[in-house]
């Protein structure tokens, strides 16, 4: 199965393969082909084509795997349920590919291994659950479909263990306890950008020359304008509601159906937030790629329920010179000023190593500036002053007790001239204790690494090209 990983900034979709399935279940067999039914093609596998059917199994198999990881609904969009189905329709495939399979006899084993409460397999809980998903997420299902969906998570798994040995060092076991248990302290200088930004006339020619040379800097996002009503609990929760919606294909029909009132937001980016709604990063990224005119289906978010339509979009562009020109020169000014803070910072580092000056303190008086020391913090701390950064992280704690790190640290707000003042031994003997611990976690880390680079290469060997309908 799928497991999330939140970085410290964003709630954002990566996964690993772990096979994590809810309480055990009866075996019923093979699940049998539907015949009979129309091929609508979407798109094609290397040399298969795929028809909307078969990829709406894949959808059920992305829906499955965020319950069954018991991931947070309101946080998942259809753009994340449908980037999933497309990772297990390549897996599957190049499964297939490759005669993986799984027998009925390795699946009862695994449940019987790993999912039986109290050592023995309980059926009633499972049937509970199984009617419990089936019925609050229509996903219509049965043991025997349920059972068929454990079996492809299996066969991927399979298809993982076969293709990706990790291999794990002791120096890489060390380095991995030291980076969650070593705690560092520092004192550093901070020289503001602001102290060498001054206001000054400056040629046009200087100005138009910045603005051609960096037109990326002042290029504006694409945005979009979102239409929208929103729904009450209970009719969406209502099944002739539900049908009668599906068949009305503008806003407006809507409007006049339920006599709902549609609200607008006129352009907005990515990441701009939608009026009664507020912040809702999914609900703009499913709005972004709906094409235009197109409902997009209900969903779901913390003030409730709605359904939305691009009426309009703007494309990134770069606006012209004359309409921004306080713009560009106010970046001009700005980069001098960092330019400057970096030749200053540069050559009162190269001071305080030449004098073999341990006391920062004392020398940031003298200049007049800003001097901080911080208290302890870990390897994947956020460190007061300097913020989240694994590059500056990675730094400080290469340093020796007591040493100035030589290049100033340029980061958003200034230049910052650093000392290491302690570093927390390494404890060999808790290490010695806790070894075998670390060395799972980084096989962990390391194996999901290679799956997604994995996976990465086989998106390319498949050429997949689907069209997805909307």
């Amino acid at each position: 199965m799928l497991n999330k990983i939140r970085d410290h900034h964003a709630k954002r979709i990566l996964w690993t393969l772990l096979i994590i399935i809810l309480p055990a279940f009866v075996l019923w067999g093979s699940m049998s082909t539907i015949s009979g039914r129309k091929k609508n093609i979407i798109g094609n596998i290397g040399d298969k084509v795929i028809t909307i059917q078969e990829f709406n199994r894949y959808l059920k198999m992305a829906q499955l795997n965020f319950l069954l990881t018991r991931q947070e609904q309101k946080n998942i969009s259809r753009i994340d349920i449908e980037n999933i189905a497309l990772d297990f329709l390549v897996l599957s495939w190049k499964a297939k590919k490759e005669n993986i399979t799984v027998s009925d006899s390795e699946v009862v084993e695994y449940i019987k291994r790993n999912f039986s409460p109290k050592g023995k397999f309980d059926k009633e809980i499972y049937d509970n659950f199984l009617k419990a998903i089936a019925r609050r997420y229509n996903l219509h299902l049965s043991p025997r479909s349920f059972e068929e969906y454990v079996r492809n998570f299996i066969m991927i798994d399979k298809l993982f263990q076969k293709n990706i040995s990790v291999d794990i060092k002791d120096e890489e076991i060390k380095e991995f306890y030291l980076r969650d248990t070593q705690k560092a302290k520092i004192a550093y200088i901070f020289i503001p950008y602001e102290k060498f930004k001054f206001t000054r006339d400056i040629p046009t020619k200087d100005i138009e020359k910045y603005y051609q040379e960096n037109k990326d800097l002042f290029k504006r996002e694409p945005k979009v304008n979102i239409a929208y009503v929103i729904l009450n609990e209970s009719d969406v929760s209502n099944e002739n509601f539900l049908k009668a919606l599906s068949r009305l294909e503008t806003i407006e029909e809507i409007k006049s159906k339920f006599s709902l009132p549609i609200k607008e937001t006129g352009l907005i980016g990515l990441n701009d937030p939608i009026p009664e709604i507020g912040w809702q990063p999914q609900i703009n990224k499913i709005a972004f790629s709906l094409a235009k005119n197109s409902l997009s289906q209900v969903i779901q978010t913390d003030k409730g329920f709605i359904i939305l339509i691009k009426k309009d979009e703007q494309e990134s562009f770069v606006p012209p010179l004359n309409d921004i020109k306080t713009e560009v020169k106010e970046r001009l000014i700005a980069n001098e000023a960092r330019e400057e803070t970096k030749h200053f910072a540069e050559d009162l580092a190269n001071k305080i190593i030449a004098d073999k000056i341990n006391d920062l303190k004392r020398i940031a008086a003298a200049e007049k500036l800003d001097f901080k020391e911080t208290d302890y913090f870990k390897y994947n701390d956020y460190i007061e002053g300097l913020g989240l950064n694994p590059k500056v992280n990675e730094i400080i704690f290469l340093l020796k007790k007591g040493e100035i790190e030589k290049l100033p640290l340029l980061l958003e707000n200034g230049a910052y001239i650093i000392q290491l003042k302690d570093l927390t031994p390494f404890d060999e003997k808790d290490f010695t204790e806790k070894k075998e611990l670390y060395a799972y976690r980084l096989k962990q880390n390391k194996e999901l690494i290679e799956r997604l680079q994995f996976l990465a290469r086989l998106k390319n060997e498949a050429g997949l090209k689907v069209s997805l309908p909307r």
